[in-house]
């Protein structure tokens, strides 16, 4: 349970850094100057979270191309023995966004202090078309085969 508590801990003061976030777990309403991304995320794979994993996604701008993405919002929802599709609420304030630029959603699943599922697939919302709602799908992290070296193919030289 430490785990969860520094995970935590971490993911909730990067929250109080960025201006408009979602609180953990809730589905704020927006009104005014304020609009929302939401969606949801889920996963292929036939295995089930333990109740200590946490789900973080944000709202992020990925303008800048050499650059690194700078989070507009994020919700955090402890996973708490549910488990996929999580349904998510980023609420952010539109005087943020710049029409010209790309946003985009990431979404991460961290058990044990590691980050076991990622998105690898880009979801641009908001601006040049795109929605303010998506379906989110993440891939496990380290399961892929490693490719084989060219020499593995060849006995070694005995002298």
């Amino acid at each position: 349970m430490k785990t969860i508590g520094s995970v935590l801990a971490i993911a909730l003061s990067t929250t109080s850094l960025i201006g408009s976030t979602a609180a953990i777990g809730q589905t704020p309403t927006t009104t005014g100057q304020f609009s929302s991304v939401s969606g949801t995320v889920t996963y292929r794979e036939r295995i089930a979270l333990p109740p200590d994993a946490l789900l973080i996604i944000q709202l992020q701008d990925v303008s800048k191309k050499d650059a690194p993405a700078v989070a507009i919002g994020q919700q955090i929802i402890p996973t708490q023995n549910r488990q996929v599709p999580f349904p998510f609420e980023i609420v952010y304030n539109r005087d943020t966004i710049n029409p010209s630029n790309t946003y985009t959603v990431q979404a991460k699943i961290i058990i044990e202090n590691q980050i076991r599922f990622i998105n690898t697939t880009s979801y641009p919302v908001i601006t040049r078309g795109n929605p303010n709602k998506v379906e989110i799908v993440v891939n496990s992290v380290g399961t892929s085969p490693q490719p084989k070296s060219v020499f593995s193919k060849f006995a070694p030289l005995n002298k």
